[in-house]
């Protein structure tokens, strides 16, 4: 997963005027779950809550705009795990919890397909949502699927919004059989 954390902010609106063109000349998922990362990095650099709101929503738009246009079930996934993502970024930006609400009604239905991103959201939702048995049964799901490309266990044990859980006996023992 790119995150664009090693670009400039000159950079990071170079390659966004960059990926827009490409995007408006041929479209594609991969291109919109880019734009959308790269309006998401702008979050990151930003101090101004206005402007990281404005960045976020242009994100969501991007994304659902694609996501209705997915015409395989492999976009559809991609372009759901990155909205829950952007989601899940409203809310820590924000602390209201219908944003919370959002990210499951995005990633919830789309559990039963077993996409690590999908279902690693799911568990950052319901840690943050403070239920810990679906957080649990979210992260037993993602540990038992043989390949979490392009998760990493790592990912998991350094997502702040699971700070609350990492040093729980559970949340060590789910993780423990993938751990080299």
């Amino acid at each position: 997963m790119t995150h664009y954390t090693d670009l400039t902010s000159a950079e990071v609106v170079a390659k966004l005027g960059e990926t827009d063109q490409q995007f408006l000349a041929m479209p594609s998922t991969d291109l919109a779950i880019t734009r959308a990362r790269l309006r998401l990095r702008l979050v990151d650099m930003s101090n101004h809550k206005q402007e990281q709101v404005y960045f976020l929503t242009e994100a969501v738009v991007l994304l659902e705009t694609a996501l209705v246009q997915a015409e395989l079930l492999d976009e559809a996934l991609a372009l759901s795990a990155a909205l829950g993502e952007t989601y899940l970024r409203f809310y820590q930006l924000t602390q209201e919890k219908h944003y919370l609400v959002v990210t499951r009604q995005v990633a919830k239905p789309l559990a039963h397909h077993n996409h690590p991103l999908i279902l690693f959201t799911l568990v950052r939702s319901s840690v943050l949502e403070n239920q810990m048995a679906m957080a649990k049964h979210w992260l037993s799901r993602l540990m038992r699927l043989p390949n979490m490309h392009p998760l990493q266990v790592e990912d998991i044990q350094s997502a702040q919004d699971l700070s609350a859980v990492a040093q729980q006996d559970w949340f060590k023992q789910l993780l423990k059989p993938k751990l080299h």
